[in-house]
């Protein structure tokens, strides 16, 4: 999102603000009272200081993680425990300059960079309660990322001599305050995430979580069963999947071609070539498996009923689950029950107790393809063995595969020293293959989004009074309709509007898609001759033609 847009339909320039809170932006009049109808009213109370909710502040007597704690993290340091405390009782710095950070992205348009010298004189209160307080979390995302607040915390106060520690906690607080500011913006899940999620893509490092591992990793090897290093490095790499794949839900699949839909809801086979053996790697249905990793995310906790951090490997295990519909899916294709921990190449079956977690960030396939490196300063080459040099020559080692999710390598026999020549090769196809599709889409439904569920969507069609929302079925536009009969009229009346032209929107957004497959065809970095992502993206674009719709290019 622009820094300078309307909180509203987020695509004009703003051009006044609320005059109740001072933070709010819009750009016209309409857009202000459609707004405040549908979400602001219910936030500027609490921006003007006039009221206060009680699980925005802490304190111990209306703190749930405080009635929980099972350890005192300042004996940390001489003994080792799996006990969580509260985040806030230890780090009450932390949550003043949280506030610090909120207030600066609502003064500074949402601007996560810029600095200002002003001094803020207001008495703003949050107007949303802390997860951490009261056991309720804006959504999924909002309690992912305290999650990996409250294990820092964990670490910090167990290694007060690891200062680069320090980095990620001023780095979290960023993702969190920025993503409780875009919850101000919009009250679709799908829409907020997908907001924080474009900054967490931005700011996401790798290589310095990896120089840490090097001495954390060692330290907390000698706790087989629950260890706060490997939950840490697991949740925040699972926080950059899904920076890289939660697109897909914002996504109308129903509108996708036949081909494309087909991809994307059945399991597809990626053959591979190693150390003389053909093999066919799975591919998971990916909107399934996206859907799927909401689901988890939303279930997920990370200490049991004593307020213990849980074994790793019930971690991880909690998202390596096949869920029953995938089962089902797998059978009508006719492949046989999948098995989370058997080896991804021989299919032999491992003990989780006994895997080894490996970080294998997708910020790393991500760079590599457009060669931006410079974040970590690290060649391709250079991440993969970074990786690979995680691996203990023992064990069966699991990592995320986007594409496949939780997968095992027994790392034995031929599945021993693959990592670097295989396995990081042919993982990068497949995610290049999936997050092709998604820019794809992007591009050719980027002005086609529903304005009731936020969907880019093929079958988006205008309002045909204002003609300056669009809608991408029937019941989107039912469900909106109490609020925009009383907007209609001046939507239609306000020059700011921009009329919407459906078939237009479609036709300028398959030349968008067109012009940058020919751009990206040559962007691949992965120095394969025969390389499969460049063959992939002949294939997904080669044959591409706007999806024509029986929906009505206006509707009543």
């Amino acid at each position: 999102m622009s820094t300078d847009t309307c909180w509203n339909c987020m695509t004009y320039q703003q051009k006044f603000c609320c005059k109740g809170c001072g933070f709010a932006l819009y750009c016209s009049q309409v857009c202000q009272k459609e707004h405040w109808k549908s979400l602001h009213r219910s936030h500027c109370k609490y921006l003007t200081g006039k009221e206060k909710l009680a699980g925005s502040s802490h304190s111990s007597d209306n703190c749930v993680s405080c009635k929980k704690t099972s350890v005192d993290y300042k004996q940390l340091h001489k003994k080792d425990s799996p006990g969580m405390a509260c985040y806030f009782k230890y780090f009450e710095s932390e949550h003043n300059l949280f506030k610090k950070e909120f207030v600066k992205l609502l003064r500074n348009n949402m601007n996560s960079s810029k600095t200002t010298s002003e001094k803020y004189e207001g008495s703003s209160n949050f107007p949303f309660e802390f997860g951490e307080i009261t056991g309720n979390y804006i959504d999924y995302l909002d309690k992912l990322i305290s999650f990996l607040q409250s294990l820092l915390c964990h670490l910090l106060y167990r290694y007060p001599k690891i200062r680069k520690l320090g980095g990620f906690s001023n780095m979290l607080v960023v993702f969190r305050a920025y993503h409780w500011a875009a919850s101000l913006q919009t009250s679709v899940t799908s829409e907020r995430v997908a907001l924080t999620l474009n900054l967490i893509r931005s700011f996401f490092i790798a290589g310095k979580l990896l120089n840490l591992n090097k001495v954390l990793g060692k330290l907390e090897f000698r706790h087989e069963k629950v260890t706060a290093w490997n939950t840490f490095m697991f949740l925040y790499e699972m926080l950059g999947v899904s920076a890289l794949i939660f697109p897909l839900v914002r996504k109308d699949v129903n509108t996708y071609n036949e081909e494309d839909i087909q991809r994307v809801r059945l399991y597809q086979t990626f053959p591979r070539t190693i150390k003389g053996k053909e093999h066919k790697i799975l591919v998971s249905p990916q909107e399934l498996q996206v859907l799927e990793l909401i689901k988890q995310f939303e279930s997920f906790e990370i200490c049991d009923i004593n307020f213990n951090l849980k074994p790793f490997y019930e971690i991880y295990g909690h998202f390596a689950f096949i869920c029953d519909e995938a089962d089902i899916i797998a059978q009508k294709q006719g492949i046989p029950k999948i098995n989370p921990y058997s080896c991804e190449l021989c299919l032999t079956d491992v003990d989780p107790e006994k895997c080894q977690y490996v970080f294998n960030s997708m910020w790393f396939f991500d760079s590599a393809l457009t060669g931006g490196m410079n974040r970590d300063k690290m060649t391709w080459e250079e991440q993969r063995k970074a990786c690979a040099s995680q691996f203990d020559e023992e064990r069966a080692y699991i990592t995320f595969s986007i594409g496949s999710g939780l997968r095992v390598i027994c790392n034995k026999g031929d599945c021993k020293d693959i990592f670097v020549d295989h396995v990081a090769v042919y993982r990068i196809q497949i995610f290049h293959s999936i997050t092709s599709m998604l820019s794809k889409y992007k591009l050719q439904f980027k002005d086609l989004k529903c304005w009731t569920c936020k969907l880019l969507s093929g079958n988006s069609h205008r309002c045909s009074t204002c003609k300056s929302r669009l809608y991408c079925s029937k019941e989107c536009q039912n469900k909106d309709w109490n609020l925009h009969k009383s907007l209609c009229d001046d939507l239609k009346e306000d020059g700011k509007q921009i009329k919407i032209d459906s078939h237009e929107q479609k036709a300028r957004g398959g030349d968008r898609a067109l012009e940058t497959f020919a751009a990206t065809l040559k962007g691949c970095k992965c120095g394969e001759k025969d390389c499969a992502m460049v063959h992939d993206m002949r294939r997904l674009y080669g044959k591409m033609q706007i999806q024509e719709t029986k929906v009505e290019d206006e509707v009543d």
